[in-house]
Order: structure tokens, then sequence, then C-alpha cells
């Protein structure tokens, strides 16, 4: 850049005096700019849309938040709902867009940090995205609204009596006998008082700099500032194009914290050396469909704050999002979505991962992989994470397992235990699954202080146990479900005694079931609280 134009774009500096002349006029300016690059950096962190569908069946309604990266909320049960009608999965809109947009706020941050530093009209021009922004989320949300309205499927199982139509991106809309309510979330209020913080920037300052300016001109000053130039060419860079994550991996010394960027990073990734790997909001491993995303194969590996998603699916190679192949890993509070199977841990033991929330693929629930599974992973911790949409969380050949605090909902069978010995089971919340939990082929197992309801699937059992030997379960709330306990030769050896007790068994079709063989089991103390048939037997024979 000649100097002539570089005058012209980076306007007049401040001498000193000037500036202690004047510092509320130069600093305003400044504030007021720097508020508005943190409310956007905010925003990212919240919805920007939200829409509530009222449907019959739902009365409550139902809800998706729309984020500038993702949708959460009810996406699953109104993706079912516009199947009828003939409209896509929600998830299919807008996919460059969000897969760009952490990135395009970080380069309108960067484009408003390049203002402060410019004192000419050519601010005014740096900041303008930040003037359009939310305005232009808006804008984009609602042609994609319009598309989805206006090409419905022919052939869906409602479509002769919807006619297309343009759901409204704010405000109330109507299809049949649906109403949805569209309202902008805390993410684009940020983004407009972002907005307007800008706008009153630039008015500050051109109060502050246009002076300077106009003194300039009438002097014919020179105004170059090679080492400001430096500095604005590289904030308006693009603040992620300069790290690569996989470079970062091979570089880090074993037992340092490698800390992952804002932006899209794609998969795959071997960790093969003790490392935390930290994300920043906004960190996103994207496997876009393809095989196994995060590969570890050294002990003592974190990994904590990351989005992690798109894997394959393919259901006989098991793709994973995390695939955990070595001892002492902590996996906690990412977040793993569009992943076949979440966590994978094979022959690792002493594992901790907690805090997560896994969210499978939109798929049929049979072709879903499994949000966690354990294989020969003893004395691993599983807490307070949250699980929907996957097929199992499975415990196999693993013994010493602790499932603590952990909501699963909305999936097959919550818990689901093979050949894992002495495990405890407290304080978790198993809701809408087909089975809450089925204890299978283990012995000493601790299954205490567990809230289990509305598993209704085609056996709907709230606990199920077949050939397990030493259960204790106690303080267990078992509400809602289609058999609140079966039971089906358990206790399975001829010495062993099962401990009941204590439980709230309310409100299911049968509160208990048992195969007539069954014996061993001791009940004192359970609550049996309007269940449509208390106890009963399946099958013919005597129950003793």
């Amino acid at each position: 850049m000649n100097a002539p134009r570089a005058n012209r774009i980076l306007g007049p500096r401040v001498s000193p005096e000037e500036f202690a002349a004047h510092r509320g006029r130069y600093f305003l300016p400044t504030v007021l700019f720097l508020v508005a690059i943190a409310l956007l950096v905010v925003s990212i962190l919240t919805p920007y849309w939200q829409m509530t569908l009222h449907a019959p069946q739902y009365p409550k309604g139902l809800r998706v938040h729309a984020y500038v990266n993702r949708l959460e909320g009810d996406v699953h049960e109104i993706d079912g709902l516009n199947h009828y009608i003939g409209m896509r999965r929600l998830d299919e809109a807008a996919r460059f867009e969000r897969t760009i947009a952490i990135q395009s706020i970080a380069v309108v941050v960067s484009l408003i940090l390049a203002a402060i530093l410019v004192h000419s009209r050519w601010a005014a021009i740096l900041a303008f995205p930040a003037l359009v922004f939310p305005f232009g989320f808006l804008a984009d949300l609602q042609f994609w609204l319009w598309n989805f309205g206006q090409h419905l499927d022919p052939k869906a199982p409602l479509s002769s009596s919807v006619k297309p139509f343009i759901p409204p991106v704010l405000g109330v809309g109507r299809v049949g006998q649906f109403h949805t309510v569209s309202v902008p979330d805390t993410g684009l209020l940020l983004a407009f008082v972002a907005s307007a913080l800008t706008l009153i920037g630039l008015w500050a300052h051109r109060r502050a700099y246009k002076p300077l300016v106009d003194r300039a001109r009438r002097e014919g000053a020179d105004l170059t500032a090679p080492a400001v130039l430096i500095l604005f060419v590289a904030v308006s860079a693009d603040p992620c194009a300069a790290f690569n994550l996989r470079q970062a991996i091979a570089d880090a010394a074993p037992g340092s914290i490698v800390t992952v960027e804002p932006g899209v990073h794609d998969a795959p990734f071997v960790i093969d050396k003790p490392l935390t790997l930290e994300g920043l909001p906004g960190a996103i491993i994207e496997g876009h469909g393809a095989g196994d995303l995060v590969r570890i194969t050294a002990p003592d590996v974190v990994l904590r704050g990351l989005v992690i998603r798109g894997t394959g699916a393919s259901v006989d190679q098991e793709n994973a999002a995390v695939l955990v192949l070595a001892a002492r890993a902590t996996i906690e509070s990412n977040l793993l979505e569009d992943d076949l199977f979440g966590l994978y841990l094979r022959d690792a033991p002493n594992c901790v991962v907690r805090g997560n929330r896994i969210v499978g693929k939109a798929i049929d629930i049979a072709r879903r992989g499994d949000a966690i599974r354990l294989w020969n992973s003893n004395g691993t911790l599983l807490e307070d994470n949250e699980v929907s949409h996957t097929r199992d969380v499975i415990i196999w050949y693993s013994k010493d397992v602790r499932i603590v605090g952990n909501r699963i909902h909305d999936s097959r069978y919550g818990l689901h235990f093979m050949y894992a010995n002495q495990s405890v089971v407290e304080g978790n919340r198993l809701e809408a699954n087909s089975v809450g939990a089925f204890l299978m082929y283990s012995k000493d197992l601790s299954f205490n202080r567990n809230t289990l309801t509305k598993n209704r699937g085609p056996s709907g059992y709230g606990i199920g146990m077949k050939d397990v030997d030493g259960v204790i379960a106690r303080e267990n709330r078992i509400f809602g479900n289609r058999v609140g306990l079966y039971i089906d030769n358990s206790p399975y050896g001829p010495t062993t005694f099962h401990d009941v007790s204590d439980n709230v068994f309310a409100y299911n079709d049968v509160g208990i079931s048992f195969q007539p063989a069954v014996q061993r089991n001791r009940f004192h103390d359970n609550a049996f609280i309007e269940n449509l048939e208390q106890v009963g037997v399946v099958g013919s024979g005597d129950f003793r």
C-alpha cells in the first residue's frame, strides 16, 4: 500500500498533547466498540431465536432454540410432526451458515477492532458488517423458513391437506391445527445491542477524529503510520486461520495443555501422548459424516469443552465421536451430536466421563449406536451426563463402574449391563426410554435412589433383571412405566438373595412382574401406589 493510500485509510494520529486534552472524547468510541465486541462474543453462547410449536398432542408446546451454529430443544419431536406434512428435517437448513457462523463472528469482531485503529471514514466501512449482522441472521432464517414451507414433499401422508406456506420468522404462524410462536432469543438481542453500540460508536468516532482529518487535509500532513497499518492488517485477518489443531497436538509436549481455538477443525485426530485438549467457546471438531473423530491411544488424556460432531454412520465399523483405548482418560463438559457412537471406551480402565451432553444421529432407533459403551474398562466413573436419542448406555465386561447423577432419555435401554460386576448406579434419571435399566448376567450391583419413569417401549420395564446375582435396589422411584420391575431367573445362583426395599412403585401398568420360577427376592418397606396391577406373574407355573 503506497503512502497516500495509507494516509487516506488510517487517518491522522493523535498527538500526546491532544489526547491528554480530550481524553474522554477519544476513549468513548473505543469503549463503545469494545463493549459491542464483548456482546457479540457472548452471543455465541446463547440461542438467537426460539420457536414454540403448539399441537393438540403437545399441550405444553415443543420448543426449538437456534444458536448461530446449532439447533437444540425438541428438534426430533418437531421433525416427527413435520414429516407428516412433508417438511424436511430442521437440521437440513442453513448447514453452510452454521458451519461458518463462529468464524464469521470472529471476522466481524476483528473488523470492529480494526475500526478502533482507523481514524478516517474507513472505520464506518469496517464496522458495517457489525451493523447489519443481526438483520442478516433474521433474513437468512426467513429464507430457510420460506424454502421449507414452499417445498413440501407431495408424497407425505398429509400432503393433500396442507398447501405450501411461509412460517414467519417472528410472530405467530398457523398450519392446520398447529400454530407456531417465533421470538428473538438472548443471542440475537445481544447482537442487536452490539449493532446499536457500534452505530453510536461510529458517531463518537466521527466526532473525535473528523476535526483532525479536516485539519490534516488543510495542512497536507503525512498521515502514514506503518506500525499501525501492520496491526490493522493483523486484527482484520481471521484469528482462527493460523491455528492448526493437528499440528498443535503434534508439537505439544506430553502433559501440556492445548487450547483449541474457536472454529471448525476437521477430524480425524489421534492423541498419542498425555495431553489436555481444552476448547474455547465455539471450538468444533467436525467429521463431515466420515469415520471416527477423536482416537485416544495414550493414558492420562483430558478432552474438555468441545463440540464433537458428524461421525460416519457405519454400524459394523462402530464409528465413534471419541474412541478411548488407554487408561485414565477424562472426557468432560463436551457436546457430542450427530454421532453414531458417542463415547466408546475399550480396554480403558479408570476413566472419568463427566458433564457431557450426547445426542445421537437423527435416524431410526434400530440403526443408532450407543451413547456410551464400556468394554473391559474397569473402575470408570460416569457422572452428570445427559444422553438422548441414542441406543444404549452399555456396560460390558467392566467391573467397579460408578454411574451417578446422569439423565438418559428418549433412547432404547437407558442403562444396559452385561457381565458387569460390583458396580454402583445412584441418583440417575432414566426417562422415556424403551427400557430404563436392564441388568443382565452380572453380580453384586447396587441400584439406589434412581428415578425411572415413562419407560414404555415394547417391553417397557423401569428395571429389568435377568440372570443377575446380588442386587441391592433401594430408595428408587419407579413410576409411569409399563412394568415397574421385571425379574427373570434372578437371583441366578442357588444361594444368592436380592434385597429390594424402600422403593416407590406408582402409576405403572404392572408394579412388579415375575417369571414363575423366580425365588429368593426379599421385598420389604416398598410402597405400591395406584399401579393397575400391583404384582403379576408372566406365564404359567407356581410363583414362590
